[in-house]
């Protein structure tokens, strides 16, 4: 998922995340609207948590810190900063 200038990269592994039907956490918690539901089905048979605006992610963290399932990894780009 990284992309040049992008402030961070955001993977969701989809095999943890319980779906935005049964959690949406990170989608809340996102300040900048990163995140939102993916409009393919997982093998649970859920829409999980897809990153549908990299461009607007920070690095901020709070979407992998409040994920309940550890189903997001966020690694912020060489030099950036929190928030």
């Amino acid at each position: 998922m990284g992309k040049e200038g992008a402030k961070a990269a955001v993977w969701i592994n989809e095999r943890l995340c319980k779906g935005t039907e049964g959690c949406d956490i990170c989608v809340y918690i996102c300040p900048e609207d990163v995140l939102g539901a993916s409009d393919a089905l997982s093998r649970r048979g859920v829409h999980p948590a897809a990153v549908l605006h990299l461009d607007r992610c920070t690095g901020c963290e709070l979407c992998m810190l409040y994920c309940p399932d550890l189903a997001i990894t966020v690694e912020r780009a060489e030099g950036g900063n929190r928030g």
